[in-house]
């Protein structure tokens, strides 16, 4: 038999967690887990036939969960919540999760880790045969507010330049030569910039051939401007992504553009907006 001590008092963090209602359940939108989450920090084996109960080792301050026994009641799994450190952008908060696998025949034995750290405290084993798990559902944080995302998965001030001098048609070379970079820094950033433009590119010519027609039903002065700039935007990514020799361009000629009465930029070798 398993022995869990839970403590009488909950931390104010905890009862400070957001908490939405859901068909009667109460959830912590933030964590995708149910709300009011009180996990116990004391696991005691205790024999059933009578005996001293032996205390489990375990890390202080756990917070233990979703426990599940395997068939033969041999083998028992839970969740063991660790807090996060005291810099974290939310502390306090049982985030930190690793699954361990208890043997029943031999309690003072440490439990063993089945996973790695996870960023949530749902995790729920659906099925554990013979001491060995054949399925794991993991739930992890799929949501939350622009300030929980780390500062790291943000550009630098150098990145957005980098991306700026792309999207104005500069080659890498170029790039690394105005900022003084090198190409090892500006890789990652360039295979991103391609694969957005090589998707937003087939829209972006798409949309200019309705800006073409709604100037030929319209021909207003401010439209005829945002469609110059538009046209030289479009232009811009088209060379971007398919750069070819000084004074020759391999993007085919828009006749709709060269139809209308006003004047064309320096270059004339549009993107096909037809």
């Amino acid at each position: 038999m398993i022995e869990l001590e839970r403590s009488s008092l909950r931390p104010i963090a905890e009862l400070a967690e957001p908490e939405l209602g859901l068909a009667g359940v109460r959830i912590n939108p933030k964590l995708n887990t149910p709300a009011r989450y009180h996990p116990a920090f004391s696991l005691r084996v205790k024999p059933l036939l009578g005996g001293v109960p032996e205390l489990i080792s375990l890390p202080p301050h756990a917070g233990i969960g979703y426990l599940h026994w395997s068939p033969d009641s041999r083998y028992l799994a839970f969740n063991q919540a660790r807090q996060l450190p005291a810099n974290a952008p939310e502390t306090e908060t049982y985030l930190d999760t690793t699954v361990f696998l208890l043997d029943r025949e031999r309690p003072k034995q440490a439990p063993r880790a089945l996973f790695g750290p996870l960023v949530n405290k749902s995790l729920q084993l659906d099925r554990l045969d013979v001491g060995e798990i054949i399925f794991a559902k993991f739930t992890h944080r799929a949501n939350g507010s622009k300030d929980d995302a780390p500062a790291e998965g943000r550009l630098s001030n150098r990145e957005r330049e980098v991306v700026q001098l792309l999207c104005e048609g500069l080659s890498n070379k170029e790039v690394g030569a105005k900022l003084g970079v090198t190409s090892a820094f500006l890789y990652p950033i360039t295979v991103t910039v391609s694969a957005i433009t090589s998707v937003l590119t087939p829209f972006l010519i798409r949309a200019a051939d309705h800006v073409i027609a709604l100037h030929d039903r319209l021909a207003p002065t401010s439209l005829l401007n945002y469609q110059h700039d538009y046209h030289q935007w479009v232009q811009r990514v088209w060379h971007a992504r398919a750069p070819t020799s000084a004074g020759a361009s391999s993007a085919p000629r828009c006749s709709n553009w060269a139809s209308t009465s006003h004047s064309s930029p320096a270059s004339s070798a549009w993107p096909c907006c037809c």
